[in-house]
C-alpha cells in the first residue's frame, strides 16, 4: 500500500505533452499498418465489426499511455523526471520497432510474429545478416525509421510546446496516480483478450502481446516434463533395390507442393475440382490416405522428407500457394468457392496451378525418355489454415488443416499399387 500511495501525486503539462508526441504518433503510424494487414487478410465478419479490430491496439497503446503518467507521479523531483522520461523512450521505441517487424512478417508469409520467430530471427541477424537484408522492403525501412525518429524527437518538442503554452500545472494536488496504474493494468490485460469480428486471435492483437504470450507459454512448456509418445505411424523411405530388378526406376524425382493440405485436392476431396491431374494419377498411385508433415513448417518438413534419400533424386519445391497466394496475370481465375475474391479461394486457384504444373512436369520426362525409369513422390510439405479453428496461418498450425497433406508415389512400373490406410 506505501507504494501505490507514493503515486498519489501531480503530473503537469510538460509530462502529459511528452506521453502525447510519445504514443499519438505510434497509435497512428501503427493503425495506418494494422489497416494494410486488415485489407490483406479476408474473412473479417460484418464490416460493422472492423472497429472493434483496432479494439486490441487502442487498449495497448491507451494502457501504456495511462502507465507512463501513472509511473511520472511517483516523484515531485524534476531531475528524476526527466530521467523517467528518457526511460519511457527506451521502454517504447522498441515496442514499436517490434510492431512494424510483426507487420512486415505477416504481409511477407501471413504469419504472426512470436518469440520462438523473434529469437530465431535474432539468431540469424547474428551469424547471417544477409538473409534478413535480403527480405527487408523499402517501405519497411522507412516505416521503421519514421516511427522510430518520431519517438526519439516528438516527444520532446510537444513538451516544450505544452510548457510554453501552460500557465499552470493541471493540478497541484493528488492527480490520482493509482486510478491511473489500476486503469493502465486493466487496458493493457483487456488488449490480451482479441477481437470480436475475426476468430484469429493472434492476428488481431498486438505484436508485442503475441510475442509475451508466447514467451511465457514456452517458459511454461519447459517447466512441465514432456512424456514419450509412441508413435503409431508408419514411415515411408525410399531406398534403392538391389535385388537385380532392372525394370525398377533408377531415378526419383521429388515434387513438393507448397501448403498442399489435404482436405483441399481432388484427391482427398472428390467434390473440389482443384486438383483434376493429381486425381487421375493418384489412380496408378499409391496414395497414403492419412498423410502428415513431420512439422508444419517448409524448412523442418524438407529435413524430414529429404535427409535419408539415397537414390539419384531431382528435388522440386512449388511456391505458388504460399502467402499471399497469387497466380500469373495469364491464369484464368476460377471460382472454388464464394466469394470468389476470398483468401480461401485464391488459396484453391494457386492449388489448381499446381496440379498443372505437375502435368506438365510428368509430360516433360516422358518427352525426355525418362517417365519409366522414374518414380515420381508427390507430397506436400504442411498445410494451411482458414479459419477452421480461429487461424488464418501460413504455417506452424497444429491442428488437421496443418499437418494433414498429400503424400502419393507414383511408379509407371507398378501394375496394382495398393493405397496405404494408416497414418504416414
Amino acid at each position: 500500500m506505501a507504494y501505490l500511495d507514493r503515486l498519489r501525486t501531480r503530473w503537469n503539462r510538460h509530462q502529459f505533452g511528452f506521453i502525447l508526441g510519445l504514443i499519438l504518433p505510434a497509435v497512428l503510424g501503427l493503425a495506418v499498418l494494422r489497416g494494410m494487414r486488415l485489407a490483406s487478410h479476408g474473412e473479417l465478419g460484418p464490416i460493422w465489426m472492423a472497429p472493434d479490430l483496432f479494439r486490441p491496439m487502442g487498449l495497448f497503446w491507451g494502457g501504456i499511455a495511462a502507465l507512463g503518467l501513472a509511473y511520472l507521479g511517483l516523484s515531485d523531483d524534476d531531475r528524476a523526471n526527466r530521467q523517467r522520461l528518457f526511460f519511457l523512450q527506451i521502454v517504447a521505441v522498441p515496442v514499436v520497432v517490434l510492431e512494424v517487424l510483426g507487420h512486415a512478417l505477416f504481409m511477407s508469409t501471413g504469419a504472426s510474429l512470436d518469440a520462438n520467430l523473434l529469437s530465431r530471427g535474432i539468431l540469424v541477424l547474428n551469424n547471417k545478416p544477409e538473409i534478413l537484408w535480403s527480405e527487408a522492403r523499402p517501405q519497411y525501412l522507412v516505416a521503421l525509421g519514421g516511427l522510430a525518429a518520431t519517438a526519439v524527437l516528438l516527444p520532446w518538442g510537444v513538451a516544450v510546446w505544452f510548457r510554453r503554452e501552460a500557465s499552470t500545472d493541471l493540478d497541484s494536488t493528488s492527480r490520482g496516480s493509482r486510478r491511473l496504474l489500476i486503469l493502465s493494468i486493466a487496458a493493457i490485460g483487456s488488449s490480451f483478450l482479441p477481437s470480436f469480428a475475426t476468430g484469429d486471435t493472434w492476428f488481431s492483437r498486438p505484436t508485442t502481446v503475441n510475442v509475451t504470450v508466447s514467451f511465457v507459454r514456452d517458459l511454461q512448456e519447459t517447466w512441465v516434463p514432456r512424456t514419450p509418445v509412441e508413435s503409431s505411424a508408419r514411415k515411408l523411405e525410399l531406398t534403392r533395390r538391389d535385388d537385380g530388378e532392372s525394370s525398377r526406376p533408377s531415378h526419383v524425382a521429388i515434387i513438393v507442393l507448397e501448403s498442399l493440405r489435404a482436405r483441399s485436392t481432388t484427391v482427398h476431396e472428390p467434390d473440389l475440382k482443384t486438383t483434376p491431374y493429381l486425381a487421375e494419377l493418384a489412380e496408378s498411385s499409391t496414395v497414403a490416405e492419412r498423410a502428415y508433415t513431420v512439422m508444419p513448417h517448409t524448412s523442418k518438413a524438407l529435413v524430414g522428407m529429404l535427409c535419408r534419400v539415397e537414390p539419384f533424386l531431382a528435388t522440386y519445391l512449388t511456391v505458388t500457394p504460399h502467402h499471399p497466394c497469387t497466380v500469373p496475370d495469364r491464369y484464368e481465375f476460377q471460382t472454388f468457392v464464394e466469394p470468389a475474391d476470398s483468401r480461401l479461394n485464391r488459396y484453391l486457384n494457386t492449388i489448381y496451378y499446381l496440379d498443372r504444373f505437375v502435368e506438365k512436369l510428368i509430360d516433360q520426362y516422358r518427352e525426355l525418355g525418362l517417365y519409366g525409369e522414374t518414380l515420381f513422390v508427390i507430397a506436400g510439405d504442411h498445410g494451411e489454415a482458414f479459419g477452421e479453428h480461429g487461424h488464418y496461418h501460413h504455417d506452424s498450425v497444429i491442428y488437421e488443416e496443418g499437418m494433414r497433406t498429400l503424400l502419393m508415389v507414383h511408379d509407371p512400373t507398378e501394375v496394382n499399387p495398393e493405397d496405404i490406410e494408416n497414418n504416414v
